[in-house]
């Protein structure tokens, strides 16, 4: 067996013991502390999340906050998320590291990135943000309406090395029993550690929610904005000048592109509303034998501009895509806007009708209209798009949840285009009590590769191409107990698409397969806890895709009450780690990834410590980043020729108010 391979194996064993060490005695005791997760029970994850909205507000202290997103279906549902108030995550504020994710990145917060674990689109509408920039996005799957009982405001504020600024402010009021306004407002201002790195972003979002008296007829609405401004350096130009650290001032050290920028902007308006076919029952205590539901209608509005410029190209970073409409500088723009009208029904009405809280039935219908200009187009592209859908839930005898729903698109570019996803869960005893959940899933789609990947015109990457629709099937099972969770992905793939290493869009024409196998868990036994998250992947598409063998963190944690238990504290280590591979290169004139086979990256531990201590609902961290970097070791890259974070301190906190 080569050394690599023994190497890649034995690292990933090692995590895997370490975490194993500390997790089973847990499994093993029932759970002997589960304080680990106070209020964890935000934003990751499973359904066992979620709160009954009917009641939270009665058995709730007067500041617990409570929220759903996307859709009045979660409120619909009476599901709702409780807020994250708890130590677990604070330290990881970096919207790509959150929650134990792991991206790729540029070396900065607010640069582009891509996820080291295959996570593919299975979107059959037409996109219209850069997914390389996803994470540092509002977009109205992530805004939140609260349902709370007295004012809430929340401040959120964080430094890093490099004049490196975060700040965060979100504030909701409810001004009558049924009408809830909020605004959450989010800016990054980062000058980074080499010429031309920096990232400025600014993001907000209002909301507004009412529902009359006797909850016949609601709505929602919001307004967002996002506006990036990214300088693209394009990389060193000599990583031996990072490697045998030969230039001590970052600023001087010469890099790819010098006034390369990236600007992108997306905004939208969001309504929708519904009404209950019947009137509410008079008497609380009587049923319906069956309710018609409610009928739901949904407006938005989309607006996405991006515009790469550059006023000195240098020949070299450019050497094989010469410029075809402006020699001198570069000013590629692409503009689109997406109208969109839904119409849907759903057998859920008040839930008070006994079919309804067992069976949950929906279908609907959704147009698009997309228009899309490109700079250098003389003509604009249009393109209509009819979507049916439908849907269903069924609970099977407090013990098994079956969910389904199929999508189909009718016209335009993704005509054809279709997704069913179904997932079943299987408790291992009842709902209240049982010893863990099992979930399989299965999803399957055919659809166009992404827009960009068909057409693309600007003043050095000009194609058309005529792609076949990419087929993919997913299957999943996964075993939850508690804070633990283990589980297995097989994806094939008909048809990938993607940028080759001469940056053009490649489509396959043989059929490929990803095995990814992974665990995660957060425990605490007595003052003792954990935190993990482990990937293994391989796949056959040998030379056309490049994945890490292994990527995983683990945080090994202290937590206890202090000053006289006025204030808790965790503090601990954090480890990551991804095996060496040919990971993506960046361009920027694209905003996109792109397969390369010329340097490796990887087989570097990232060590990170530090502190966090909450005080009534005061978080404040402390951490000490990329420690190892401090011993000579300079192969700390996030992507090729992208040196990642110095080392460095990093520190925030947060600031809920209830008044």
């Amino acid at each position: 067996m080569p050394m690599n391979s023994i190497r890649n194996n034995s690292i990933f064993l090692l995590f895997c013991l370490l975490s194993g060490l500390i997790f089973t005695p847990v499994l093993v005791s029932a759970q002997a502390d589960t304080s680990l997760i106070e209020g964890d029970i935000s934003l990751v994850k499973v359904d066992s999340s979620h709160v009954r909205t009917d009641t939270v507000l009665t058995k709730a202290d007067s500041i617990a906050v409570y929220f759903f997103r996307t859709s009045l279906d979660s409120l619909k549902d009476g599901r709702l998320y409780a807020l994250d108030t708890s130590l677990t995550y604070f330290h990881q504020y970096n919207p790509t590291q959150k929650y134990n994710q792991m991206y790729a990145g540029l070396g900065n917060i607010g640069l582009a990135g891509k996820n080291r674990v295959f996570s593919p689109s299975l979107s059959i509408n037409f996109s219209l943000t850069p997914s390389s920039f996803t994470p540092y996005l509002f977009t109205n799957k992530d805004i939140k309406y609260y349902q709370l009982i007295r004012p809430y405001t929340d401040l959120n504020y964080g430094m890093g090395p490099n004049k490196e600024q975060n700040l965060g402010v979100a504030f909701s009021r409810t001004l009558s029993k049924r009408l809830v306004l909020g605004v959450q407002l989010s800016i990054i201002h980062s000058p980074g550690a080499y010429l031309n790195q920096m990232s400025n972003i600014n993001n907000a979002y209002f909301t507004g929610r009412y529902n009359t008296k006797d909850k016949r007829y609601g709505i929602i609405a919001n307004y967002m904005h996002n506006k990036l401004l990214i300088q693209e350096n394009g990389g060193l130009v000599y990583d031996s000048v990072f490697e045998q650290h030969l230039e001590t001032d970052k600023k001087v050290v010469p890099v790819q592109l010098a006034k390369a920028e990236n600007q992108m902007k997306l905004s939208g308006l969001f309504v929708e509303q519904y009404f209950n076919l019947l009137k509410p029952l008079k008497n609380i205590n009587s049923h319906r034998k069956i309710d018609p539901g409610n009928i739901s209608y949904a407006f938005q509005y989309l607006k996405s501009q991006n515009i790469y410029t550059d006023d000195e190209p240098k020949a070299k970073f450019y050497a094989v895509f010469p410029a075809v409409f402006d020699t001198v500088s570069t000013r590629d723009s692409t503009y689109q806007i997406r109208i969109r009208n839904r119409f849907k029904w759903s057998n859920q009405g008040y839930h008070d009708d006994r079919l309804s809280q067992v069976f949950h039935l929906y279908g609907g219908i959704q147009f698009d209209y997309i228009k899309q200009h490109l700079a250098y187009d003389s003509i604009d592209k249009t393109y209509n798009e009819t979507s049916p859908f439908g849907g269903l839930t069924l609970k099977l005898f407090q013990r098994s949840i079956l969910n389904a729903r199929v999508d189909y698109t009718l016209g335009g570019y993704h005509a054809g285009d279709f997704k069913l996803a179904a997932s079943l869960l299987q408790y291992l005893g009842s709902e209240e009590k049982n010893v863990g959940i099992i979930t399989l899933n299965l999803k399957i789609a055919s659809r166009m590769p992404a827009w960009y990947y068909s057409y693309y015109s600007s003043n050095r990457f000009n194609w058309d191409n005529q792609f076949n629709k990419e087929h993919l099937l997913i299957l999943q099972g996964e075993y939850q107990y508690k804070g633990f969770k283990a589980g297995v992905h097989l994806l094939t793939i008909q048809h990938y698409t993607f940028l080759n290493d001469s940056i053009k869009p490649k489509q396959l024409s043989t059929t490929g397969s990803i095995f990814q196998l992974y665990t995660e868990g957060n425990f605490l036994i007595h003052h003792f806890g954990v935190n993990f998250r482990v990937v293994r992947q391989s796949t056959t598409m040998g030379h056309n895709l490049h994945l890490p063998t292994f990527t995983g963190k683990l945080d090994l944690f202290y937590k206890n009450w202090v000053f006289k238990k006025a204030a808790r504290l965790q503090t601990g280590i954090q480890l990551a780690y991804f095996t060496s591979y040919y990971s993506d290169a960046y361009m920027p004139a694209l905003r996109i990834f792109y397969l390369q086979s010329q340097k490796q990256i990887g087989d570097y531990l990232f060590v990170d410590v530090y502190a966090t201590l909450r005080v009534q609902t005061l978080r404040f961290f402390v951490k000490a980043s990329n420690l190892l970097g401090y011993t000579g070791n300079y192969h700390y890259y996030e992507s090729p020729h992208y040196p990642g974070l110095a080392p460095g301190i990093f520190l925030g906190f947060n600031w809920r108010f209830h008044n």
